[in-house]
């Protein structure tokens, strides 16, 4: 057994239709049969994981029972429990500790409401209350259930000046929870492919049939398998971007830059920058110097081969983020 002090993060249950347990069912089948290989190929590739992913990785993980899907990772929605906040099963012998856990996750939850209610009054202050007045059910599910995250991702909206009459294809790197991608698809029509490591999709994969239900979406055991070209979502590990093919509208990474390497973010602008078509445009909003990874640090992002359009701090993140790592939004357009 493993100590439970050893882990961490959010715990969320989501409810999903038997096809779709049945395909995430498959999708961590595959990783659990071939995890050797697989992990193999992702750090002999250009594009390994860090070390700060790689400890995140072993908290993260998918539980299925009769009626729910678990989630436990770093991602909180806004129905999410603390781990640590979990509630105790109130037993004649734990009743005590159930008490004071259950107190406890109630302060917890009303700090968090808290702080999400702040978090929306400063955007709307900077931004106005357009995406809160809009009757578009999506959008609002989105917000409503993953608030800080749909906010960074809408500031980056906010922010783009010169934006294109339409994008087809938006091709993401490290999607987290799927926030952007679902964004962009209710935002512009846009279908995505997303390279990203093994156990973060599980999490995009919840999150996007949570908010559309009948979105199509292709895993990575699936490729090459299937004709997945009808796919609104396509998720690759770094070692399958070789089958994705090209023609992509933009390239897009937020805040995991900042989670890699300098020589893996380098690898990804140069992949980026091959897939994009000839007027194709790069957005990167992430911190100036990283939090997690020494040397990791914007002025160092080879963007040679973008014209830049667009470079600026980001005035509603950075209320919260410490002066020395500031969120800094770039948009490029391939030369």
């Amino acid at each position: 057994m493993i100590n439970l002090n050893k882990f961490s993060g959010y715990i969320t249950f989501l409810e999903l239709n038997k096809a779709d347990k049945l395909q995430l069912f498959d999708y961590l089948r595959f990783i659990i049969e071939e995890k050797d290989l697989i992990f193999k190929k992702i750090k002999s590739s250009e594009y390994s994981a860090s070390r700060v992913w790689e400890d995140w990785s072993k908290v993260t993980f998918v539980g299925f029972s009769n009626s729910y899907v678990l989630l436990n990772s770093g991602h909180r929605f806004t129905k999410s429990s603390e781990f640590n906040n979990f509630p105790a099963y109130p037993t004649f012998k734990n009743k005590l500790s159930a008490a004071v856990r259950s107190v406890k996750r109630l302060f917890a939850i009303s700090e968090y409401n808290s702080r999400i209610q702040k978090q929306i009054h400063n955007f709307c202050k900077i931004y106005g209350y357009g995406w809160f007045e809009q009757s578009d059910k999506v959008i609002n599910k989105i917000i409503t259930t993953h608030t800080s995250v749909a906010l960074r991702m809408l500031e980056i909206q906010e922010m783009w000046h010169k934006k294109p009459k339409k994008i087809n294809k938006l091709l993401e790197v490290g999607a987290g929870a799927g926030v952007n991608l679902l964004l962009f698809n209710r935002i512009w029509g846009t279908k995505t492919t997303c390279i990203d490591l093994p156990d973060t999709i599980a999490n995009a994969y919840c999150f996007i049939k949570y908010i559309l239900p009948n979105a199509k979406i292709t895993l990575p055991n699936e490729i090459g398998k299937q004709n997945n070209y009808d796919a609104d979502f396509t998720f690759v590990l770094p070692y399958q971007i070789e089958n994705i093919g090209d023609g992509f509208n933009v390239g897009f990474n937020a805040s995991s830059f900042g989670e890699m390497e300098i020589e893996v973010v380098n690898k990804y602008i140069n992949i980026i920058n091959e897939l994009l078509i000839s007027d194709g445009i790069l957005i990167s909003c992430n911190q100036w110097n990283s939090r997690y990874i020494k040397n990791n640090s914007f002025k160092n992002y080879n963007l040679n081969q973008f014209t830049e359009q667009q470079t600026s701090f980001c005035p509603w993140q950075n209320i919260y983020t410490p002066k020395n790592i500031k969120q800094i939004l770039y948009i490029g357009r391939k030369s």
